[in-house]
C-alpha cells in the first residue's frame, strides 16, 4: 500500500469500530499496518528489493 501508515490511518480504524458500521465485528484483529501483516512482515525497501526489518524512522 506504498508504506507506513499515519496516526489518521488508526484513527479512521478507531472511528469504524466505535460505529455502528462494526456492529458485526466481534473477536477479530484489525491490522493497521498498510498490509505488512498480510505480506508475512515484510515491506519494499526504498532503494529496492524487500526486508522484514522496519525502516527507521
Amino acid at each position: 500500500l506504498g508504506g507506513p501508515g499515519k496516526p489518521e490511518d488508526v484513527a479512521g480504524a478507531a472511528l469504524f469500530l466505535a460505529s455502528d458500521l462494526s456492529r458485526f465485528v466481534t473477536g477479530s484483529t484489525i491490522h493497521v499496518d498498510g498490509g505488512t501483516h498480510g505480506a508475512g512482515g515484510w515491506v519494499p525497501r526504498p532503494t529496492g528489493g524487500w526486508t522484514n526489518r522496519p525502516r527507521n524512522p
